[in-house]
């Protein structure tokens, strides 16, 4: 769905770049003029429809929100600004040296060779400073829980050997206890198995009579 805003950077915005201009070099350009910041003018685009921005590696990168097509000349100023930068960033951050450069610059497949490990670090340089920060941090130390026991049915502190030794004494006088109470009762009852007394056939016989 198209944006009902109007941008007042809309209209030179899209001519410059439809004409095959880097989009970075329309902004710039933009805001050399209008005395308006970078992140201003493509807020104001971004609202308006016609660009996209998003942060890179914590720095605020935009593009046309429509295809372009740009010529040869602005494809290679392209392509050299960004080599450039790369190699600047690489000497400004000590990833190499200028005299390892130097060593390695004995050819162009060479040269891109060497550099292609530390174009690499663009990506990850982000992550490695926000793992470094978490693993600073100390964790909190995890509470000590008491524990509850059944017998009392009341909270108490871990037990000691102290305690264990007294409750295992508990225990087997308890168990003494009732095995003797159960040999007093066993000992006090006395079954009487009942006796039955057979009939005659003379009483029978007299009964019948």
């Amino acid at each position: 769905m198209p944006s009902k805003f109007n941008s007042p950077y809309a209209s030179p915005f899209k001519t410059a770049v439809k004409s095959g201009t880097p989009c970075s070099t329309v902004v710039n350009n933009i805001c050399k003029r209008t005395g308006k910041p970078v992140s201003t003018v493509v807020k104001s685009l971004v609202k308006a429809g016609i660009c996209f921005s998003q942060k890179f590696n914590g720095t605020l990168v935009y593009w046309p929100a429509f295809p372009v097509r740009g010529t040869s000349n602005t494809i290679n100023t392209s392509q050299t600004t960004l080599w450039q930068a790369f190699i600047d960033w690489c000497i400004l951050n000590r990833w190499c040296t200028p005299s390892q450069l130097k060593r390695n610059a004995t050819n162009q497949k060479a040269f891109m060779s060497f550099c292609k490990s530390f174009f690499g670090r663009q990506f990850v340089g982000t992550v490695q400073r926000t793992k470094s920060t978490s693993k600073s941090k100390r964790k909190p130390k995890a509470k000590r829980r008491s524990l509850y026991s059944r017998s009392r049915k009341s909270w108490s502190s871990p037990k000691t050997k102290w305690t264990a030794r007294h409750t295992k004494k508990r225990r087997t006088s308890k168990r003494v206890r009732k095995t003797a109470s159960w040999r007093r009762a066993s000992a006090s009852r006395s079954y009487r198995f009942p006796s039955y007394k057979s009939r005659t056939s003379f009483r029978r016989y007299a009964r019948a009579a």
